[in-house]
C-alpha cells in the first residue's frame, strides 16, 4: 500500500529498485535509485495476499479452511515471479488444493517447462533426465562457490552439460539464463535450490 500511494503521488519516482535480496550481495546503492526491500510478510499479509489471489485472478472463493496451508502463498507472497510461472503454465487450479508445497509446485512448473521447450524434439524429449541432471550439477558448482558466485561461463556450462544441444534446451526451458557478458546463471534462486537439492 505504501509504494502504491509514494508511486501515485505528485512526485513519483522515474526507476525504482524493488529487492528481497540483501545489499552485502548486490550492491545497488551504485546506480543511485530509490531501493524498496521487500520483508517477511506476517501470516496476516499472507491470508491477505491468498484471499487476493483467488478472487482477482482466479475468480473463485479462497479455501478459508482453519487448517489450510498458507505456506505456498507465503512463497508466492515472497517471490512475485512465482506467481508469473504459474499463470504461464496454467498451473493456478493447483493452488486450490492447500496441502501442496513449493516443492510440488516447482515439480509441475520444471514438467511443464520440459514438455514445451521439447515438444517438436522427440530426441530431446528422451534426454530429459539426462538435462536433470546436467541442471542439477550445475546447481551444486554454484552453490558450492561463493555466496557472490551466481554465475558460470557459458564453457563451463558446455562442460557440465557434455552436449551444447543439451544446454540449448535448458535455455530454452527459461531455467537458465546467459547475459550480456557471456556468462551463464539459473533465472531464478529458487530454481538452483530446487535442482541443488536433487
Amino acid at each position: 500500500e505504501a509504494i502504491k500511494n509514494w508511486i501515485n503521488s505528485n512526485s513519483p519516482p522515474q526507476k525504482i529498485i524493488l529487492t528481497g535480496r540483501e545489499n552485502t550481495v548486490f550492491d545497488y546503492h551504485d546506480l543511485n535509485l530509490p531501493i524498496v526491500t521487500i520483508v517477511e510478510p506476517s501470516p496476516k499479509d499472507v491470508e491477505r495476499f491468498r484471499d487476493n489471489f483467488f478472487t482477482s485472478y482466479l475468480n473463485v472463493k479462497p479455501v478459508t479452511s482453519e487448517n489450510a496451508n498458507l505456506a505456498i502463498f507465503y512463497d508466492l507472497a515472497k517471490y512475485p515471479s512465482l506467481g508469473n510461472w504459474v499463470f504461464e503454465s496454467g498451473a493456478e487450479q493447483f493452488l486450490q488444493n492447500p496441502d501442496r508445497s513449493l516443492s510440488d509446485l516447482l515439480n509441475i512448473l520444471i514438467t511443464e517447462k520440459f514438455s514445451a521447450a521439447t515438444s517438436n524434439n522427440a530426441n530431446l524429449a528422451n534426454k530429459v533426465s539426462k538435462i536433470i541432471n546436467s541442471l542439477a550439477k550445475l546447481a551444486v558448482v554454484l552453490t558450492d562457490s561463493s555466496p557472490q558466485a551466481v554465475y558460470v561461463t557459458v564453457e563451463s556450462a558446455i562442460e557440465i552439460f557434455q552436449e551444447k544441444t543439451l544446454l540449448d534446451c535448458a535455455l530454452n526451458t527459461r531455467l537458465i539464463m546467459v547475459d550480456e557478458n557471456n556468462r551463464l546463471r539459473f533465472s531464478h534462486f529458487l530454481f538452483q535450490a530446487y535442482f541443488a537439492a536433487l
